[in-house]
């Protein structure tokens, strides 16, 4: 998965139900990231680091944010269009003949742990722990693997991930729209500025926005 620029690899820590544990609701994120004038940050500090190392047609920055309480015993596993608590220990990643691959990440204890088997180069992992660090950003965004195949439609439908008890579920949805309840953008990725284009940062919104009304009971 690691893009061709990647030459020194830096492995990520075993997963650590603290990494989990410690993120805010999607709501608490969302405000606390603008509160550090997270926007500009994708625009200018972050984009850099992403496109200096290459990476930026893999991973992308995604808004730290949890919909409910797990277990210590517990991982955050995605199936299809659902993602919900499974009974796994923190030192097991494989689970009814298959492997568990992480692909969400964030800075937690100075390493880069699961929040929910790509290598990072060391000075791109460097890069961005420090600049995280640096400007407090270290508990609201991580790193995120970009699925090509989910974005690949050129639709006018996004999806929209909704929590139904503990289990989120992605759903398409028409952003014109009409929501019963906040929604917030939570992965974005970075691409060459267009110079035709004055108004172009360079940073993408991933396909699909996150609803933050509160979950349904199951």
């Amino acid at each position: 998965m690691a893009a061709s620029a990647v030459l020194q690899p830096h492995h990520a820590m075993q997963y650590d139900h603290r990494a989990f544990d410690a993120l805010m609701d999607v709501d608490e994120s969302a405000q606390y990231f603008e509160s550090l004038t997270g926007y500009e940050h994708l625009r200018s500090g972050l984009r850099d680091i992403f496109m200096r190392h290459g990476v930026n047609d893999e991973l992308a920055v995604a808004l730290l944010h949890r919909h409910f309480e797990m277990a210590a015993n517990e991982k955050l596993v995605e199936l299809g269009p659902v993602s919900s608590p499974w009974p796994i220990a923190a030192h097991e990643d494989s689970v009814v003949g298959g492997h568990i691959l992480p692909h969400t990440w964030r800075v937690f204890e100075n390493e880069l742990q699961d929040a929910q088997k790509v290598q990072f180069s060391l000075a791109f992992f460097k890069d961005f722990h420090q600049y995280v660090k640096k400007n407090g950003l270290e508990n609201v965004i991580g790193i995120t693997h970009i699925d090509h195949g989910r974005d690949a439609s050129e639709s006018d439908v996004q999806l929209m991930e909704i929590t139904h008890g503990r289990n989120s579920i992605m759903v398409p949805t028409i952003p014109t729209s009409e929501l019963p309840g906040p929604v917030f953008q939570t992965i974005w990725s970075f691409v060459e500025k267009r110079e035709s284009r004055s108004d172009d940062n360079g940073v993408q919104v991933r396909h699909g926005v996150c609803w933050g009304g509160k979950s349904t009971d199951a």
